[in-house]
Formats: C-alpha cells, sequence, structure tokens
C-alpha cells in the first residue's frame, strides 16, 4: 500500500519534468512562495475592507472625576446656601444682601472660572461660559438693586440667577 502512493508520485515527477523540465518539488516549493504572496494580499485586501470599531474616550481622566466630585459638592453648596439670599431680599435687609453676595457667594465666580477653564468639556466651555456671566450679571443687579431699595428688580435678578446657575450645575453634571 506504501508503494503506490510514492510509485504514483515519482510517475507524476517524472511527467512534469518531461513536460516543464523542473521536477515537482521546485514546483511545489515556488507554488508555496506565490501561494504565501497570494494570501498576503487577502489579508491586507480583507483588513482593509473591514470597518473600524469606535472606541469612546471617557470625558474624563481619573484625577478629573475626583475635581468633578469635589466642585459638585463645593458648586452645590453655594446653590443650597441661595435660599439665604433670597430671605434677605424679601426682608429688604439690604445690607445681609450685599454682605452674602460679596462674603459666602464671592468665591463663586473663582470655582466656576476654574471648573470651565479645567474640568468642563471644551465644547461646553462656551456654553458654560454665557450662564455664569448670566448668573454674576443678575447678582451684580441684586447688588445694585439694593443699594437702590428697589425690592422687585432684585427679586427678578434674583430667580434669573437661580435660573442660569442652575443650567451651568446641569451642563456640568452632564459634561
Amino acid at each position: 500500500m506504501g508503494l503506490v502512493p510514492s510509485f504514483l508520485c515519482s510517475i507524476i515527477n517524472l511527467f512534469f519534468i518531461l513536460i516543464t523540465g523542473n521536477s515537482v518539488v521546485m514546483f511545489i516549493k515556488s507554488y508555496r512562495s506565490i501561494l504565501s504572496v497570494v494570501f498576503a494580499f487577502v489579508a491586507i485586501f480583507l483588513v482593509s475592507c473591514s470597518t473600524p470599531v469606535e472606541v469612546s474616550v471617557p470625558a474624563y481622566s481619573r484625577t478629573q472625576v475626583e475635581q468633578v466630585a469635589r466642585y459638585q459638592e463645593i458648586l452645590q453648596g453655594f446653590r443650597d446656601r441661595f435660599p439665604e439670599l433670597a430671605v434677605a431680599i424679601s426682608k429688604k435687609d439690604w445690607v445681609d444682601v450685599g454682605t452674602f453676595i460679596h462674603g459666602p457667594l464671592g468665591e463663586l465666580r473663582q470655582k466656576t472660572g476654574y471648573v470651565i477653564r479645567n474640568i468642563i468639556n471644551p465644547a461646553a466651555a462656551t456654553q458654560a461660559k454665557e450662564f455664569t456671566d448670566q448668573l454674576f450679571d443678575s447678582l451684580e443687579a441684586i447688588d445694585k438693586a439694593a443699594a437702590d431699595n428697589k425690592q422687585a428688580v432684585a427679586v427678578k435678578k434674583y430667580n434669573e440667577a437661580i435660573v442660569a446657575f442652575d443650567k451651568f450645575l446641569e451642563l456640568f453634571t452632564k459634561s
């Protein structure tokens, strides 16, 4: 049984030598190199036809996540103190209104500026800047209304300040 395949191979080899002048072994060796080149082209073609998989990049690094959590607490603390300003406005206690705006809320501009420059997604930074500008314009208007003893203006600007600050906080938590 072992003689038949080797006998067949030798007949094929002799036939191939007569036709081409080379042995089957040489043809197989050159055939392997050609075949490997063909497989390489097929692999390149298949890889180039595939679609890339999009990997979502995290919005924040690990240190930024820690900063976001810390600044969310700080900014929420400022927001939680806003009702104190409403009480002072409703009582027409203009000294407390001015003291509150320049005292406890005095750092608010610095903290929101840091958040916009360093933490908020750059695409949302311009919108965040608009919200903080509205917030501080409203606080300045409240301070002026307190100096002019105008409660209606102070109440209106207080409501605008709350809306702007809430929009900023919402944007901050989304980005």
